[in-house]
């Protein structure tokens, strides 16, 4: 992630270090004052380098899917990444992100979110794809492919 330097007066710097809360980064700190989402690298952070790309890979694809937008909800043992419709505030798909794993949900025909797949790290600090493990990466992501949109075209 490319980094910008910013001058701001005494007094600003002064507002924004109060804003701090606990640990925060000043850009974490701004992230949370102006609402936006965290970085797929933070969110990413603890996973090694194959599974953090294709984290990466799989938001971009539900991205390519449709215009959503996303939020991102602290849960303190993991970050929920929510992609919602642009007219709409129920999210249609979100992906679950802790320490050593990933689960990807979608908003099923009942209107509650249900499980597609885990990305889990295994002992060999490879990726291992939840209950998917004789699955291809390309079959899984057809897999979210269909239920995103499926989720898109009822809730959204």
């Amino acid at each position: 992630m490319a980094k910008k330097n910013i001058k701001v007066s005494e007094v600003v710097y002064d507002r924004l270090v109060s804003k701090k809360e606990g640990n925060e980064s000043f850009d974490d700190t701004l992230r949370r004052i102006l609402n936006l989402p965290p970085d797929i690298d933070d969110l990413t952070a603890y996973y090694p380098d194959e599974m953090r790309e294709k984290a990466k890979d799989v938001v971009d694809y539900i991205f390519s899917l449709e215009e959503l937008n996303r939020t991102v909800d602290r849960r303190g043992e993991y970050d929920s990444l929510k992609f919602v419709p642009e007219n709409n505030d129920l999210a249609v798909a979100q992906i679950q992100f802790w320490e050593d794993s990933m689960k990807i949900m979608y908003r099923d025909k009942n209107g509650d979110m249900e499980w597609i797949t885990s990305f889990v790290v295994g002992e060999d600090h490879d990726t291992n794809y939840g209950y998917h493990l004789e699955k291809e990466f390309k079959d899984i992501k057809e897999e979210i492919e269909r239920k995103v949109m499926g989720a898109i075209r009822k809730w959204a």
